[in-house]
């Protein structure tokens, strides 16, 4: 297991959640993915269609404007305190999440308790507490997490949990 961070995940992590109402548009969804293929290209088409019929023939030009705009946004976050605050909240949580796990032991109990084989080889990337992420990435092997500690141990209860994803 590594427990580690990636500022870029962070940065669109981050990005996210400024842009609520525009990350599920076509614009947000291609700022977010950026160079990498955006999963559900059916999606993709229909969204392209939807500003079509809204916009006509300013569709692109509208679509190439949001884009910059949010181009900006992500820029002026990776820019500002509050991401340089971010990073330094994810190390110290790291930290705190290697001690807690050092204590506790809880992947032998999960274990033992579950009676199935559990991935020995996977990685958790930690994200800042304030922007709440837990997924998992059965494919890669990855379990992206960061949340408030609601509870003693909620931390660990969690990334159990999504073990059991991969």
């Amino acid at each position: 297991m590594n427990i580690t961070y990636d500022k870029d995940e962070i940065l669109n992590h981050g990005f996210e959640h400024l842009i609520r109402e525009k990350r599920n548009t076509l614009s947000g969804a291609l700022v977010i993915y950026e160079d990498k293929k955006i999963p559900n290209k059916k999606w993709v088409k229909e969204q392209i269609l939807t500003m079509i019929d809204q916009y006509g023939s300013n569709a692109f030009q509208k679509l190439f404007d949001e884009i910059n705009e949010l181009k900006k946004v992500k820029l002026s976050y990776k820019e500002s305190e509050q991401f340089k605050k971010d990073i330094i909240d994810v190390k110290t949580y790291i930290r705190f999440i290697k001690k807690d796990i050092e204590k506790s032991s809880p992947f032998e109990h999960l274990r033992e308790i579950v009676r199935v084989d559990l991935p020995t080889k996977f990685t958790i990337l930690i994200f800042p507490r304030r922007l709440s992420c837990g997924r998992t990435s059965p494919d890669e092997n990855i379990i992206r997490f960061g949340h408030t500690e609601d509870w003693k141990h909620y931390t660990i209860v969690y990334i159990c949990h999504e073990i059991l994803h991969l």
